[in-house]
């Protein structure tokens, strides 16, 4: 089974809804979500996983050190949240 998720729940409302059914769109409202069985076919997923898996493999840590922050006081944050 494929899951797509659609960020905003007025997604389906914005265009997405066509080819929804009734009961798709009542279960997106409920749950936030839609699992879309055959959305995707299997060798695209195999392939997506593949990809996915070489991408992990080759990516070496230690050459993008970052460092994570929910801080606001850093000078990039300022700059971005500020309206001056």
């Amino acid at each position: 089974m494929t899951v797509q998720n659609v960020a905003s729940p007025n997604a389906p409302e914005a265009g997405y809804a066509a080819g929804l059914t009734a009961q798709q769109l009542h279960d997106f409202h409920r749950d936030g979500f839609l699992a879309l069985p055959g959305f995707i076919d299997a060798p695209t997923i195999a392939s997506m996983m593949a990809t996915a898996a070489a991408l992990v493999e080759r990516w070496d840590p230690e050459s993008q050190l970052a460092v994570f922050t929910t801080t606001e006081d850093q000078p990039h944050a300022k700059a971005r949240h500020s309206n001056t």
